[in-house]
């Protein structure tokens, strides 16, 4: 009882913490995430013996908050909280397997939303200065996204996060593409340089005329 005890106090604690850190309003020990990654963390451990409590903490966590319908990837959410990414999606491939979970997909606005929620407090030029008219870029980027999910995603494989940042950056106009580059966006979307790029090239056609269009 007390190790339930301990396990459930550590999650909480954690959440707390996660919550903050992510800027997501609303925290109360009965909501329903905290409710949702203890019974996760609780049911979970019964199953599967834990390597590393915190990990499996904050992966219940992460499950938690993918189940309410925040859009962020395993490298993102890590990179933010501060904990190793391979093992962070170890277990929580695990947690799927072992739990028959399916995880929805959050859909594409949602991952523009998040990235360019990060974008406006967290990506600054050499001067310090954020000069990216988010409103816009949001606007554009939404815009957008609407010819792309009946083109390219409708790939088989396609990670909605690149792809979202993709279309972020076609969004930009010049002067903010000095403030928010392909590196930024590979940081805080926890999507390589490499793959964004490859979705640049293949969204620049579907776009074209669009991109082209006040």
């Amino acid at each position: 009882m007390q190790s339930r005890q301990s396990g459930e106090d550590m999650v909480e604690h954690l959440l707390m913490q996660v919550l903050q850190i992510l800027g997501i309003d609303g925290y109360s020990r009965y909501s329903t995430i905290i409710s949702k990654a203890l019974e996760l963390y609780m049911e979970f451990s019964s199953r599967y013996r834990i390597k590393s409590r915190r990990i499996m903490a904050y992966t219940a966590i992460y499950v938690a908050l993918r189940l309410e319908g925040y859009a962020m990837t395993v490298n993102a959410f890590a990179d933010k909280v501060g904990v190793d990414a391979k093992r962070l999606a170890s277990c929580y491939r695990a947690v799927q397997r072992v739990l028959g979970l399916t995880i929805p997909n959050p859909a594409l606005h949602a991952y523009i939303d998040e990235l360019v929620r990060w974008i406006e407090y967290g990506v600054n030029d050499r001067y310090g200065n954020n000069n990216v008219d988010t409103v816009r870029l949001k606007a554009e980027a939404c815009r957008l996204a609407d010819d792309v999910v009946r083109s390219i995603m409708n790939g088989k494989g396609v990670n909605p996060v690149g792809v979202a940042a993709a279309i972020l950056y076609l969004s930009l106009v010049d002067g903010e593409r000095r403030a928010v580059s392909i590196k930024d966006l590979a940081s805080i979307s926890g999507v390589s340089m490499a793959t964004i790029s490859k979705r640049v090239e293949e969204l620049r056609p579907f776009l074209k005329v669009c991109l082209t269009i006040e």
